[in-house]
């Protein structure tokens, strides 16, 4: 009798699992549309090779270690000399890696906020109208600038004319 209960048990997680499966594809297939769409997708996926060739560099440069100890052991000093033109091309490409890394995440998170602000001023919504005030007491730059474009242009158009 117990098994016939696991059993029944079963069926529903089961059943469970393929109902939230077939809810999870749609969305990821949403989510590659709007990726293969995004006007950010060339920085994504350059910071996604930059992740892979640091990742890559890391082991590596740990591979790397075995060798210029070896030759350290055995007093060679061209074997020391070889490894340190090793270190310092390994070096040189994880230091271009790293800032190349930093700057893409840093330029997408300036193109996340710009959207958000963006979407916000263009559709005021109940959610807008509560969140824009709050961001307004916590001083966001790009809040100020938007208002401060939308002045300058209102009073350049009145100049204009």
């Amino acid at each position: 009798m117990a098994n016939r209960s696991s059993k029944q048990s079963d069926l529903p997680a089961t059943a469970a699992a393929l109902v939230a499966g077939l809810r999870l594809t749609p969305q990821m297939l949403m989510m590659f549309r709007a990726f293969l769409g995004s006007p950010q997708r060339t920085k994504l996926l350059l910071l996604g090779v930059a992740i892979v060739a640091t990742a890559f560099s890391q082991v590596r440069l740990n591979a790397w270690n075995q060798p210029f100890y070896d030759a350290l052991a055995h007093k060679d000093l061209r074997g020391f000399l070889d490894q340190l033109k090793v270190f310092g091309v390994i070096a040189c490409g994880l230091l271009v890696l790293n800032v190349a890394q930093a700057w893409l995440n840093q330029t997408t998170k300036v193109k996340l906020r710009e959207w958000l602000v963006c979407d916000l001023f263009d559709e005021p919504t109940l959610v807008g109208s509560v969140l824009l005030p709050s961001l307004w007491r916590l001083g966001w730059p790009e809040l100020k600038i938007r208002r401060n474009l939308a002045t300058w242009n209102s009073a350049g158009s009145l100049l204009a004319t």
